[in-house]
C-alpha cells in the first residue's frame, strides 16, 4: 500500500490504525478526522477488541499444537514445541505490542475526554422507548349486597331520604341520595367501598366536589417536565334491586418528558 495515499476513514485505514501500522504523520491525520467524526471511535475500539481476541486465540492454539520430532539435529531444535527451542521475542513484535498499549491508551484517553465535554447523557424524545411486558391487573366493581338490598315495597328506601354534606369550598350544603355502595376489587383483593349516589344528584354533587388530585401535585407533575391529563369518567353499574347508578371516577395520565413506554 502507498505510505503517502490520503489517510481517510475507511476500513483498510482504520485496521491499520488498530494493527500499529501507521506512520506518525499519518497517525496524526488519522486522530484529526476521528475527532471530527467521534462515532468512529466505537468502531476502533471494536477492531481493537477483536485484534485482541484473535491475538489469543491464535496464541492458545499454537500452545496447543502437538510437538515437532526434530530429525536433522541441532538446526530443528528451534521447531515450535521443543523445550529446547523456543525462541525469545523478536525486536519487531517487542515494537508492535507497545504499539497496541500505544493505541489503547489513546483510545481510553478520548473517550475519557469525550465523556468529560459532554456530561452524562439524557435521554431524549428519540430516545429508543422500552416496553416491558406486564400482565395488567384485572379490576372488577362488585356491589355491596348489605349495603344495597332492596328493601320492601310497602316501605321507604332509608337512601331516598336526603343526605345532606357541606361543600368546603362554598359552604353550601348538597343534598344527594346514597342508593348505596360498591367494592372496587384488583386481583381479587378488596381494596375500597364506594358510595353510590343518586345519578340526578350525582352530578352536581360531583361538579362542586374537591378534585381527587390536588393541583399542587399537578403543578408538582409538570414543573419536572411531565405532561399531565386529567380526565374523568361516569361508570354505570346496575344495583341488585334493578336500579342503575353511575360511579364516577377520575383518572390522570402522567407522561414523563423522555417519552419512555413502561
Amino acid at each position: 500500500m502507498n505510505q503517502t495515499s490520503r489517510v481517510s476513514l475507511q476500513d483498510q485505514w482504520i485496521h491499520r490504525l488498530v494493527d500499529g501500522e501507521l506512520q506518525s504523520s499519518q497517525l496524526r491525520e488519522m486522530i484529526e478526522l476521528l475527532d471530527a467524526h467521534p462515532t468512529e471511535w466505537r468502531r476502533c475500539a471494536l477492531l481493537l477488541l477483536e485484534n485482541q481476541s484473535l491475538a489469543r486465540e491464535c496464541a492458545a492454539m499454537a500452545r496447543s499444537a502437538p510437538l515437532a520430532i526434530g530429525t536433522r539435529g541441532a538446526d530443528h531444535a528451534q521447531l515450535v514445541g521443543q523445550p529446547n527451542g523456543r525462541r525469545e521475542p523478536s525486536r519487531a513484535r517487542s515494537q508492535r505490542a507497545w504499539e497496541f498499549l500505544a493505541v489503547a491508551a489513546l483510545l481510553l484517553m478520548m473517550f475519557s475526554a469525550g465523556y468529560a465535554m459532554r456530561g452524562p447523557v439524557v435521554p431524549s424524545d428519540d430516545s429508543p422507548t422500552i416496553a416491558v411486558d406486564h400482565a395488567p391487573p384485572s379490576a372488577t366493581i362488585e356491589p355491596h349486597h348489605e349495603s344495597v338490598e332492596a328493601a320492601p315495597r310497602n316501605e321507604p328506601y332509608a337512601s331516598d331520604q336526603p343526605t345532606y354534606y357541606v361543600n368546603q369550598n362554598s359552604g353550601n350544603e348538597l343534598g344527594v341520595n346514597q342508593v348505596g355502595s360498591v367494592q372496587v376489587k384488583i386481583d381479587n383483593e378488596t381494596v375500597t367501598e364506594l358510595p353510590v349516589y343518586d345519578e340526578s344528584t350525582m352530578p352536581s354533587l360531583y361538579a362542586s366536589s374537591e378534585a381527587a388530585f390536588s393541583p399542587a401535585l399537578i403543578e408538582q407533575l409538570q414543573q419536572q417536565g411531565k405532561r399531565v391529563r386529567r380526565h374523568v369518567t361516569f361508570m354505570p353499574v346496575t344495583l341488585s334491586d334493578g336500579r342503575s347508578a353511575v360511579v364516577p371516577v377520575e383518572g390522570l395520565e402522567v407522561t414523563p418528558a423522555a417519552n419512555f413506554t413502561y
